[in-house]
């Protein structure tokens, strides 16, 4: 089968990211079970939370302030519509989870996966990721805009009418993920290559697709930006 054909946008000044893998959530530690709802009463009080596994837990609407998360997993969590304020996970785990809705504001990921995960209209509205997994997962109208990515990667993932206007990545990598009509209006995507993923409908301005690799078909698309009519 004749490989599909890719094309990359040139610019100067915009230097490939060449993306590095993330790195994996380290063990810090043998995983204890506890209650979410213990969990959450001792975050309220900026106690940290370390190697914990929360399974099949359901606390929806929580508001937490200046707390973190060490080497802990979630696993069938239904966490929707949390409130996050400042919280910082490190070397954590979230499979299968419902992060619906969920707000978080001023607080980051590292060495984090998101497996399977359902993140509906969540907001990470200028969170810092890095080394961050995103996989599997549904996050239609979800709200990136002003994230930092730093060696990360989306992968068959759904980010359709979703924004990362004015977002940056760096060493970072999207592969079979859905943008359609997603927002990305003066993010630093150059050096991504989205010549897998869906495109349709998506907001760029013309300066956002320099350094980008697409494919031909989604090229001619794009052209349409520069005013270009393609017979």
């Amino acid at each position: 089968m004749e490989r599909q054909k890719k094309i990359r946008s040139e610019s100067r000044g915009i230097e490939s990211l060449d993306a590095q893998p993330p790195k994996p959530p380290r063990q810090l530690g043998e995983l204890r079970e506890e209650s979410l709802e213990k969990a959450v009463s001792r975050a309220g009080e900026e106690e940290d939370i370390r190697s914990r596994l929360f399974s099949n837990e359901e606390m929806e609407n929580v508001d937490i302030v200046r707390a973190d998360f060490y080497g802990c997993t979630f696993s069938e969590c239904r966490l929707s519509g949390w409130n996050l304020e400042e919280i910082h996970f490190s070397d954590c785990v979230f499979r299968g989870c419902d992060l619906s809705n969920l707000r978080m504001e001023g607080g980051g990921f590292h060495r984090v996966e998101f497996q399977n995960c359902r993140l509906m209209g969540a907001s990470f509205s200028g969170t810092v990721f890095d080394d961050v997994l995103v996989s599997g997962c549904g996050a239609r109208y979800g709200n990136f805009s002003e994230a930092r990515f730093r060696s990360c990667r989306f992968r068959n993932t759904d980010v359709s009418e979703g924004s990362f206007g004015g977002s940056q990545f760096q060493k970072s990598a999207v592969e079979n993920c859905r943008f359609r009509s997603t927002e990305f209006f003066h993010a630093g995507i150059g050096g991504l290559d989205f010549s897998s993923c869906s495109l349709e409908g998506a907001v760029f301005a013309v300066s956002d697709v320099k350094g980008i690799t697409v494919s031909a078909e989604q090229a001619v698309e794009l052209s349409k930006l520069l005013g270009i009519r393609v017979k």
